[in-house]
């Protein structure tokens, strides 16, 4: 081994959320920005980073679900490498004295694997399968002592019912999933507060506050029905269940023993048909990278400026190049292979107030990439003011298009600067800039038509007529981040 040198009752409670599931239940322009640098290479990290990714996927797994319970992972156990999955080995490497390098050898990689089964041991961290619901999910029993059936599904909690893991059932599928979401997203409660909303097509999440206390709420895309679960608990006690947050949202799975399909494997060295969406591991992507771009005509695509720092920028995984640049907006105008996406008109907003619920379509970070589907809350709407949505957005969420309800054209997400905070495994609502719907015109050379009144749609009726507009914008050759 080598050595460094130096008594609250659930709310909202899952039968609830269940119930829920159940049908029938312009801005100006702004300043202009320093060009946007490629970050600096990091030799410790991209050494790190061959030897994770030369082991099999199976232990590169292994190693991060072992870092949530030896160090501080807290993130998706994807397999994949990326600064989160270095930090916690880095992490783990300095708390055991170890030589802080990010690389694991075989007597590094059992103490980990020692220390992640004492803290499992101890917390009595068991899956079962949920006999109610048919789910799988991870229990730490050792604190969630007191086990009984409800009407949807089976409630775990601690002696004193501070801290509360339900689970439930509810009649749906998958085409039911965007509105159920919105309906847990809108759930009316005193002091009720949402964090964190994210849907995909086979699950969704909703976090967030109940006066002084947390909740995280999981539903997931079952063989005949709708499951899912929420974990209640003490804000204050967040950073100390953080872990069981972690390991409970990556040991659940709505249908245990589903076969999995198969990946259609093309043949060597064929390129990627027409459209198709085939990015490389989302952590290898460098940090404001990996972002959306909005098809505004055939082969033309506008998006946020973190593009122009790509090494070998890639459409739909083909190459594309940058046509034009829009410096005070922070916009890129590519163009490339844009495949059978569909140019989107673009036609303006309505006029946003501080009650809109604007709708946030895009690209992000995840186990595999997909289409994600995010809300936001107007922070300034003035007329004279830059407008801004706060928003839970990953880091590489640059160029996500806003629509108001109607599917009019609020803006783009400009690239955020920084890093993001992350609580218990996702980031919370922070403010966003917006590049304003005009200047999106303007680059894509064309006009905005103005805003016509309709009717106001679901988030999930908006993806489903918007997402064949746009596509993954993201660097070929990965850089692995700072």
């Amino acid at each position: 081994m080598r050595q460094a040198s130096e008594s609250f009752a659930l709310w909202p409670c899952a039968a609830l959320v269940a119930g829920l599931l159940l049908p029938g239940a312009a801005g100006a322009q702004q300043p202009a920005r320093p060009a946007a640098t490629a970050p600096a290479p990091n030799p410790i990290l991209e050494e790190a980073q061959k030897a994770f990714e030369a082991l099999p996927e199976s232990e590169r797994k292994a190693i991060q679900n072992d870092l949530i319970w030896g160090s501080d992972f807290t993130a998706t156990i994807s397999g994949s490498f990326g600064r989160r999955t270095f930090d916690a080995i880095m992490h783990f490497q300095t708390a055991a004295k170890l030589l802080p390098d990010g690389i694991l050898d075989a007597p590094g990689r059992k103490l980990l694997a020692d220390v992640a089964a004492r803290a499992r041991t101890a917390a009595r961290f068991t899956p079962v399968v949920d006999a109610k619901t048919g789910a799988s999910i991870g229990v730490p029993a050792a604190a969630l002592s007191k086990r009984e059936v409800t009407a949807t599904g089976t409630r775990w909690s601690t002696p004193k019912n501070d801290v509360v893991l339900e689970t439930a059932v509810a009649a749906g599928g998958a085409a039911e999933l965007p509105a159920a979401f919105e309906r847990v997203v809108g759930l009316a409660a005193p002091g009720r507060k949402v964090t964190y909303k994210l849907l995909r097509p086979d699950f969704f999440v909703v976090a967030g506050e109940v006066g002084a206390r947390s909740f995280y709420t999981r539903y997931g895309v079952g063989p005949t029905s709708l499951r899912g679960y929420t974990l209640a608990y003490p804000t204050s006690q967040q950073k100390a269940l953080e872990r069981y947050v972690i390991a409970i949202a990556n040991s659940y799975d709505p249908s245990p023993g589903a076969p999995v399909a198969a990946a259609p494997t093309a043949p060597a060295g064929a390129a990627p048909a027409p459209g198709a969406l085939q990015p490389p591991a989302p952590e290898n992507w460098p940090a404001g990278l990996f972002q959306t771009g909005l098809v505004v005509a055939p082969g033309k695509i506008v998006t946020a400026a973190r593009a122009s720092v790509c090494p070998e920028l890639l459409v739909n995984r083909r190459p594309a190049r940058i046509a034009a640049t829009d410096r005070d907006a922070g916009l890129v105008v590519l163009e490339g292979d844009t495949g059978n996406a569909r140019p989107l008109a673009l036609r303006a907003a309505a006029a946003l107030s501080a009650d809109s619920a604007p709708v946030i379509l895009g690209f992000g970070i995840a186990a595999t990439p997909v289409f994600n589907i995010w809300s936001g809350t107007v922070v300034t709407a003035e007329a004279n003011a830059p407008l801004r949505l706060a928003a839970p957005l990953p880091r590489e969420a640059g160029g996500a298009i806003v629509v108001d309800r109607t599917g009019g054209l609020v803006g783009l997400i400009a690239a955020p600067d920084g890093k993001l905070r992350v609580v218990a495994g996702f980031v919370p609502a922070v403010s966003h800039r917006i590049v304003p719907a005009q200047r999106i015109a303007a680059a894509a050379g064309t006009s905005l038509a103005p805003a016509t009144a309709g009717q106001n749609q679901t988030a999930g009726t908006l993806a489903a007529a918007l997402r064949t507009s746009v596509v993954a914008v993201d660097c070929g050759r990965p850089m692995p981040r700072n």
